[in-house]
């Protein structure tokens, strides 16, 4: 009897590879198509608005920033910038900040340069605030340390860099200005420093946190930053909102929600400081209740933050999805309303209620803030 060649068995088999495939191709377009949504969805949020910084919070209405840089400072900037970036390709400057992890060291000095000036020009188009810092930061501290290129070579991702290059250059205001002799905050076009106390280190509010993120480790356990970096750290973060805000909205993709949320992560961090300081710290606390300019700074650059966290909300950002990296908005600003009243004796103890954002500055002066054109 002639032996046959069991066709429905091998067309079973056939059939079983390749519905896996047909499954994995249907999957891949259902992800595809919800991205397309969501990104839909989110433009159409952002067209029927205004402006990105039309939703933003100015510092003090009686000083409105004024954003101009100068030409003869652009070209500076231009040309520091391109040298700098040929000095990395050609391995005779030393960038040891970048690290053996950076992702930009394939890219030639052209194709740097070129992605620079991308980026440098996005931010002059659609958000002033961040190119007057960089401009002016990078001209105040080039000699010293090349900060942009250290920064600006660290991601592939063009928003990831217009975002870590603004952050990051807000926070060197001691470079650019090193006779400060408090603590110093780079504040829209200005710089504006209050007197600092002797504060406890961040590793202090753990103890008060019961569920934790992977920020926490950095910021408090690591790094252990007081009260005055992490004003410093909202003020910069409130930056890195705007950043996301103006990209999406002159670009194409969803809004990066990482910023968001860890701006609401630092104002938890600031409810703690208050909390930690007057539990165990009552010198601290005592200063702290006369300190007026201090209680101005953080009641300003806290309304600051909150309005922008509204507005990124507004434009798509979900308040309730959280990551490991910093948990969800809404949690993170609930724990932080539960110590408001903390909050109000400091303000109702210095005598700051209402109208903050409109005191001149001879009144600032009178309650110990200086400030000067950045």
């Amino acid at each position: 009897m002639d032996e046959k060649t069991p066709e429905p068995k091998k067309k079973r088999s056939q059939a079983c590879c390749i519905i896996p495939t047909v499954i994995l191709i249907l999957i891949v377009i259902g992800f595809v198509a919800a991205i397309f949504i969501i990104e839909k969805k989110q433009a159409d949020i952002v067209a029927d608005r205004g402006a990105a910084e039309q939703y933003s919070e100015q510092f003090n209405a009686s000083m409105p920033p004024d954003y101009t840089v100068a030409s003869m400072d652009e070209e500076t900037f231009n040309e520091k910038i391109v040298k700098l970036l040929r000095e990395y390709d050609s391995g005779t400057s030393n960038f040891s900040e970048i690290g053996d992890s950076q992702l930009m060291k394939a890219l030639t000095a052209d194709e740097s340069i070129a992605s620079a000036q991308a980026s440098m020009k996005f931010l002059k188009d659609y958000y002033p605030e961040g190119y007057f810092l960089v401009v002016n930061q990078v001209l105040k501290t080039y000699e010293e340390q090349p900060m942009f290129v250290n920064f600006f070579l660290r991601s592939m991702d063009e928003a990831g860099r217009l975002d870590f290059v603004v952050h990051e250059l807000s926070h060197i205001s001691d470079l650019s200005h090193p006779e400060c002799t408090g603590y110093g905050y780079v504040i829209e076009d200005k710089f504006i420093s209050i007197p600092e106390i002797d504060a406890p280190q961040g590793d202090e509010l753990l103890k008060y946190i019961s569920q934790s993120a992977s920020m926490d480790e950095k910021y408090l356990k690591e790094s252990k930053q007081k009260i005055y970096t992490t004003l410093d750290e909202i003020n910069s973060y409130t930056k890195s909102v705007r950043v996301a805000r103006a990209y999406i909205r002159y670009q194409t993709g969803v809004i990066d929600e990482d910023a968001p949320q860890a701006l609401s992560r630092q104002l938890y961090y600031l409810s703690l400081h208050l909390k930690n300081i007057k539990d165990h710290h009552p010198d601290a606390w005592q200063a702290l209740m006369r300190d007026k300019g201090f209680a101005y700074v953080m009641a300003r650059l806290v309304s600051m933050a909150k309005t922008e966290l509204q507005a990124a909300k507004d434009e798509g950002v979900s308040g309730s999805a959280g990551t490991d990296f910093a948990l969800s908005i809404d949690q993170n600003l609930a724990l932080f309303e539960q110590k408001q009243a903390l909050f109000d004796e400091l303000y109702a103890a210095t005598g700051l209620v209402g109208g903050l954002e409109n005191y001149t500055q001879p009144e600032l002066s009178e309650l110990g803030v200086t400030i000067e054109k950045f």
